[in-house]
């Protein structure tokens, strides 16, 4: 009797191995597709969205920021050239004011400085100027006495020291005007007599020479020293109530 041949099961197969493991790895390699297709995100696609923004942004700022450095500048510019610009005419009218100044007579000068300095009028609408006087000497010895209306203060000790300061503000440039040998200051003020009629009347003198005009330091010279310095000084009872 033959013997049949043992028959092995179909799992045992060489050709079932084979086709299973094709199998096997056709779904690992689909999962695999899968898994990239709906992450969407290919390895050198990152770079170009992460990076594109932000460089174009900084580019953005430094060109803004350029920008507004360059109108700083040019601002810059114009302003200093218009400072120049106006300085240069301020020191053109001064050297033209001076010159026009040193080409008076003394006594024109003298009531150009009162002007300039104290105005054509007192406070109370006065004219400033009473009088400007030149004493017979020489060309070369000037002597000048100079009458004027004062400003009128709250206290007789504002009227006063008010006085003091416009002889300081007029007396400088008075003591430069050349050959002045001697400036004899007067202030007048509404002055009340006895019997209570109201007349203008002398209330401040200050009389200065060459060599006393020569030594004050007028920066730092202090107004209440004029009694000292002056060759004669007065003052009314009536401005030291």
């Amino acid at each position: 009797m033959e013997k049949k041949k043992s028959q092995k099961p179909f799992y045992k197969k060489w050709w079932f191995i084979v086709v299973v493991a094709l199998f096997v790895i056709g779904l690992i390699g689909a999962e695999l597709d899968d898994g990239d297709e709906v992450k969407g995100e290919p390895k050198d696609e990152p770079t170009k969205v992460v990076t594109s923004a932000p460089v174009k942004a900084e580019v953005d700022v430094e060109a803004d920021a350029a920008e507004r450095q360059r109108e700083i500048d040019e601002l810059a510019t114009e302003m200093k050239k218009a400072e120049e610009e106006e300085a240069a005419k301020k020191a053109a009218a001064k050297a033209k004011a001076k010159e026009e100044l040193e080409s008076m007579d003394p006594k024109s000068r003298i009531e150009k400085i009162v002007t300039d300095k104290l105005k054509n009028k007192t406070n109370t609408d006065k004219e400033r100027i009473v009088s400007v006087e030149q004493l017979p000497e020489d060309d070369e010895s000037l002597y000048f006495i100079v009458l004027l209306n004062a400003n009128e203060n709250l206290t007789n000790n504002l009227t006063r020291h008010s006085m003091l300061m416009d002889s300081k503000e007029i007396l400088e440039p008075i003591s430069k005007i050349k050959n002045m040998n001697k400036v004899v200051l007067q202030w007048q003020l509404p002055l009340i007599d006895s019997y209570g009629n109201t007349k203008d009347g002398l209330v401040m003198t200050i009389n200065l020479e060459r060599d006393a005009l020569d030594k004050i330091n007028w920066e730092n010279f202090n107004v209440e020293k004029f009694p000292d310095v002056s060759k004669t000084y007065f003052e009314h009872p009536a401005i030291k109530k």
